[in-house]
């Protein structure tokens, strides 16, 4: 029985008349649905992963889930598939693990601002984003400043771009292995990855060596 179901059922009191006698009749009220959502919280607020253990009601209590990711980021995996496509919910998540995105719906994994959340907390978390927002120049730099290895899952077309390119080796003069063919040939690029890192001439074109 639901939540919704047990809150539907009140108690009924019913007199009635027959044969000179009275029989009175009396349904039992279960918990009101905030008793059940108080009880839930409390338990999540504790451990976040018994989150598995609530009822389906419960996983798609926005207010339960809330309080569950907070507690474990990675109860998230259990709330309702409703609560996995809710942005807010998503963002929250995300913020704190990016690689979260994962558990997110197909809709959340390709909106920009759960993504440029997730991506910001976690540059590889990339990976989990639709293949349209690792086009996206905004959302892949922002993956790539925060960890420049995070090229590996941009677009062909933007690890031929000099700026996004030049960002990640920056952060991590490995990169450059991601990049496009042409960058790799990039002096101003190649330069950049072997200031950070001296390991960076190994993925740099070969008229560098």
């Amino acid at each position: 029985m639901s939540v919704e179901q047990q809150q539907q059922h009140t108690i009924h009191l019913e007199i009635q008349n027959g044969d000179d006698s009275l029989k009175l009749v009396r349904r039992m009220k279960p918990p009101k649905i905030n008793e059940w959502v108080r009880s839930a919280l409390s338990t999540v607020t504790r451990d976040g992963m018994a989150l598995r253990y609530e009822s389906n009601d419960l996983q798609n209590n926005e207010q339960v889930v809330t309080a569950a990711v907070s507690q474990n980021v990675l109860a998230l995996q259990y709330a309702s598939i409703d609560l996995k496509n809710n942005e807010r919910v998503m963002t929250a998540a995300v913020t704190q693990n990016g690689h979260v995105l994962m558990y997110g719906s197909n809709e959340m994994v390709g909106n920009e601002k759960v993504v440029t959340a997730a991506v910001t907390q976690n540059g590889l978390s990339l990976c989990h984003a639709s293949g349209e927002l690792r086009n996206i120049e905004q959302i892949v730099t922002a993956a790539v400043t925060q960890d420049g290895l995070a090229l590996d899952f941009a677009s062909n077309e933007l690890k031929d771009n000099e700026r996004v390119v030049t960002i990640a080796v920056r952060q991590n003069g490995l990169a450059l292995e991601y990049a496009s063919d042409g960058m790799r040939k990039n002096k101003r690029v190649v330069y950049a990855a072997r200031a950070q890192n001296d390991g960076a001439m190994e993925f740099a074109s070969s008229s560098f060596h």
